[in-house]
This record gives C-alpha cells, sequence and structure tokens, in this order.
C-alpha cells in the first residue's frame, strides 16, 4: 500500500477507537436493527415523500439490499448477523431456541468488543434473554412484562432503565389502538437509547425494533414505517460528525408471495469512513452482495479489530472510504477449548438441512438428513430431502431408495413420486418411470403437472398419440399451463401438423412474452409457411 494511503487508514482506524478502553464518554458507531424491513416497502414510502430520515442517509452514505439466510427466522438471522458465524456454530436457530434462553453457541460481536476493553450496550436485539455480562448496558430482547431470568445487565441499573419506560409516544396524528402497544415498546427502546447515548455514552451502542410485524397483522404497516423513521431521526439528533451509523434488517416480512421479498434485507450506513453518494447515480455508495455474514466483520474493523477466520463474511469495504484497511484476521475468538455442545436436537437437525440446502452445500445437508432418517424412520420429509440430495450427486441408486421409502410410507406424495419417475428414467428404466406416473394420474386426475410429466415420458417411448393426450388434458386442465404448450408445440411439429404446433407456440408466447425459445421456434415455422 502507498505510504499516503497507508497513513490515511490507520488515522481511520485511531480516530473510531479512541475513546480506548472500556470507558464511556462518545459514541463511535451506532448500529439500528430494524426487524423486517425491506426496500419493497421502502421505496414506495420514499417516493410518496416519507421517511425523511432513512432519504438522508441513503444521500449522505452508503446503502443497499442485505441478502439473508434460509429458513427465514429473526432469532436465527439476527444471531447470525451478532455473530458473523454459521448457524450450525451459534445454535439459535428458532423462535423457540430464543425464548427458552438457549445459550448461544459462539460469542457475539459485544462479547468481543467487551473482551477487547470497548465500551458497548446492547438494546433489545433478538434472541438475547437473559441478558447477558458485557461492558456495557444491555437490555434483554424481550418485552419488560415478558419473564425473562434477567431482563436488564447490570443489575444495579434496572431500576433506573426501568424508570424510562412509558415515555409519551409523540406520534404525529392519533395513534390507531392496534398499534399502541407496538408504537409504545419502539417508544421506550428509543428512549432507553437515547438516554444512554446522552447521559452515559458507550463506545458502541447497538439496538433493536421489533415493531413491523405486529404493524404488518393489523394493515398498518406504513404507519409503523413512518414511525420507526421518526424513532431513527430522534436516535441520529444524538450523535456527532464522527459518529458511524448502521441502519439494518436481516430480512423482510412475509406479506408477498414471492421469496425474493423477504430473503432481501436493508442495509445503510453512513459516517466519516462510510463512502458518500456524491450524486443520484453514483454506484460507488450502492453495495449489492452484503450478506448477513458481513455484519459483525464490518462492526469488527470500524472499532479497529480484525474478523476471526472462522467468520464466514467479510469486511464491506466497498460501502467505505477508499483506503480503509481492514485489520487481520485473527485465529478465533472462541475459548480454546471451547467446550463441548451438545447434540443438536431433531428439529435443530431439520432446521439446519434447510439451511444448508438452501445454501446448496449439499455435503453438510446430507450430514443432517442421515441421521434425521435414523430418528424419524416414519417421516417422509428426511428422506424426501435426502433423496433430492442424492439426485445433485447423480447418485440415483440412492436416491431411488429413499423415494421408495417415501411411497411406502405414502403413496400419494406427490413430489416424490415425480422424483422417482425422473430417477427411473435416468436408471434407463423408462417404461417403470410411465407406470410410477401413471399411478399418479390415477390418484391426482386434476394435477396437470403430473400429466405433463408423463407425456414426456411418453415422448421419449415414442409413443406420440399418448404423448399429445397428456398435453392436451393438461392444458384443458389448466389453460395457462407453459410447459404443456410447450411440449404439446414439440410433438405437434415432430408429427408435421405444423399449424397445431404453431397454435401452441402461440400460447407459450402469450403466457410468457419472454419465452425465447417459442419465439424463435415460432418464426422458423412461420418462414417454413411462407415458402410452401
Amino acid at each position: 500500500m502507498p505510504r499516503a494511503r497507508w497513513w490515511t487508514a490507520l488515522i481511520t482506524i485511531l480516530l473510531l477507537i479512541g475513546c480506548g478502553g472500556s470507558e464511556r464518554g462518545k459514541l463511535r458507531l451506532l448500529i439500528v436493527g430494524i426487524d423486517g424491513a425491506d426496500w419493497s416497502t421502502i421505496r414506495p414510502l420514499l417516493s410518496q415523500g416519507d421517511l425523511p430520515h432513512v432519504r438522508d442517509m441513503i444521500r449522505d452514505g452508503a446503502h443497499g439490499p442485505l441478502w439473508s439466510i434460509r429458513p427465514l427466522s429473526s432469532p436465527l438471522a439476527w444471531t447470525t448477523i451478532a455473530t458473523g458465524r454459521d448457524p450450525a456454530a451459534h445454535r439459535i436457530l428458532s423462535p423457540d431456541a430464543a425464548a427458552e434462553g438457549r445459550h448461544r453457541g459462539c460469542r457475539a460481536f459485544w462479547d468481543i468488543l467487551s473482551d477487547q476493553g470497548i465500551s458497548c450496550d446492547v438494546i433489545g436485539w433478538s434472541a438475547t434473554c437473559p441478558a447477558e455480562s458485557i461492558a456495557g448496558v444491555m437490555v434483554a430482547g424481550a418485552d419488560p412484562e415478558t419473564p425473562c431470568p434477567r431482563w436488564i445487565h447490570p443489575r444495579e441499573r434496572e431500576a433506573e432503565i426501568r424508570g424510562l419506560l412509558g415515555q409519551p409516544l409523540d406520534a404525529p396524528g392519533e395513534v390507531d389502538p392496534e398499534l399502541r402497544d407496538t408504537f409504545q415498546r419502539m417508544r421506550d427502546r428509543a428512549s432507553i437509547a437515547r438516554y444512554l447515548m446522552e447521559e452515559d455514552p458507550p463506545a458502541v451502542l447497538a439496538i433493536g425494533f421489533q415493531g413491523l410485524a405486529a404493524a404488518a397483522r393489523v394493515g398498518k404497516l406504513e404507519d409503523a414505517y413512518r414511525y420507526q423513521d421518526r424513532l431513527l431521526g430522534e436516535l441520529l439528533a444524538g450523535i456527532d460528525p464522527e459518529t458511524t451509523v448502521m441502519v439494518l434488517s436481516g430480512h423482510g416480512l412475509e406479506i408477498d408471495p414471492e421469496p425474493a421479498a423477504r430473503i432481501e434485507g436493508v442495509l445503510l450506513m453512513q459516517g466519516p469512513p462510510v463512502r458518500r453518494r456524491e450524486k443520484e447515480s453514483d454506484p460507488a455508495a450502492v453495495h449489492g452482495q452484503a450478506t448477513l455474514f458481513d455484519i459483525t466483520p464490518t462492526i469488527l474493523a470500524l472499532t479497529g479489530l480484525g474478523a476471526s477466520e472462522d467468520m464466514e463474511g467479510e469486511v464491506l469495504t466497498e460501502m467505505l472510504v477508499s483506503g480503509f484497511a481492514p485489520p487481520a484476521r485473527v485465529r478465533s475468538f472462541e475459548p480454546d477449548p471451547s467446550p463441548e455442545a451438545p447434540p443438536f436436537t431433531s428439529d435443530e437437525r431439520r432446521l439446519l438441512a434447510d439451511y444448508y440446502l438452501s445454501r446448496r452445500q449439499y455435503e453438510r445437508a446430507a450430514d443432517h438428513l442421515r441421521v434425521l432418517c435414523q430418528e424419524m424412520p416414519d417421516s417422509t420429509g428426511p428422506f424426501n430431502q435426502l433423496g433430492v440430495v442424492y439426485m445433485q450427486f447423480e447418485d440415483y441408486n440412492n436416491a431411488r431408495r429413499m423415494f421408495e421409502h417415501v411411497l411406502e410410507i405414502d403413496p400419494r406424495q406427490l413430489q416424490a413420486r415425480m422424483n422417482l419417475a425422473f430417477v427411473l428414467r435416468e436408471l434407463r428404466l423408462t417404461p417403470r418411470a410411465a407406470e410410477l406416473l401413471e399411478e399418479g394420474v390415477v390418484q391426482r386426475p386434476h394435477h396437470a403437472g403430473m400429466r405433463v410429466n408423463l407425456g414426456m415420458l411418453y415422448k421419449e417411448m415414442d409413443q406420440l398419440d399418448a404423448s399429445l393426450a397428456c398435453f392436451e388434458e393438461a392444458i384443458r386442465l389448466n389453460p395457462d399451463y407453459h410447459p404443456a404448450h410447450v411440449q404439446a408445440a414439440m410433438v405437434y411439429e415432430r408429427k408435421r401438423n405444423i399449424p397445431a404446433a404453431m397454435e401452441h407456440w402461440r400460447e407459450a408466447l402469450r403466457i410468457r412474452p419472454g419465452d425465447d425459445q417459442a419465439r424463435r421456434r415460432l418464426e422458423r415455422l412461420e418462414r417454413g409457411l411462407g415458402g410452401e
């Protein structure tokens, strides 16, 4: 690194950690977590002139999506954010684990900062009950009236903190009665944060809000976003120009049937080490690849610490000023040797299998699924999933064994039947695959997909009339079923019935205007007819 650039990076780090030791006195990093926030709701509100504080952060800093992980669970997501570690390491896999106060399996950023003498307050972070012993104040991520072994650390500050609860909402207009309790919980957490920022500021303060989901359930989501933005404005008003701010969410809400609408959370950053968006079209301040795993490494870098080698993510240098050099990674922040972890429960293994499947880490998914198959021999789910994993490995004999076991338990398992038919076809047992789907059609006479799959097998066996009958029946059941029109068009081409083929290619294009294959085939047929 050139000397000037090296010197700039060093100054940046020294400025960020200048408070030194565990002393309190100046807030350097503010982290605001907003559970359930996503851009698909934020963007329309911004276009209406709402959310002025989010708009200012976009203007003055860097922003982008924050990509989550499956299964989508707030405790799982927020613990992944706080640790930068794989869910198998942190072990907070479900709301039940959080509600039961199950011990986190690895250290969070507030533990790491505390160990390094950097003061840190944590207020309302999801899956933090009971409150933990850290170099600062922790308010558990549970409501004050919820049973929790320790709501506040240190205990001697509990009366002081509880005295801040119940302050007026100060919301513009009349608050809907269905939102009053939700807004009050949001207000209480903001009040505690403001008090600590003003009276006893730590080096790092992290606060978690969980109001959007409750508002969405009563159809008042936009009102909650507006109030959340108001509280964000109060927090931003309490910082000085040297404070770095991160606003983030682990995933969006399940209010859209498209899975991608939930998997995309929100990330905004502003402050001295953050790239500033100079103009509306500036791509330098927009980062599209940030994941939950990147947050803790970035938090550590902003406080002068290196991430550990067992953290999966990276420092988000694309969102930081040119010349910012993250400190070198350390081996681990975990105790050596680490205490032996208890075995995973069946429910935990199921969630981990879902997680590894979603990330296409099939070997790791298979490890958990094999155990589940032994523990739950009469449950179809693990055998079905393990069969899918074997299909990914092209291990069709073992896949066949899994799907056949599923159908022995429940012959009406549709997906297992279709997967088994595919596997039998790959094993060059096409007639047996067709028999399997013929049985499925009898069981599910109104299932268009089953008929299309059967028709494709007939087509491979050169039984074109039987194949067409399947595709035409699928179209009768569902006139807008795109694969049925595509397959019918192909068969009609083979039978040299060009007008019928063209009719189905046109229908395929009507249903999916972007189907390039259908467009090319139709144009070729039209040219051929025109030359006759």
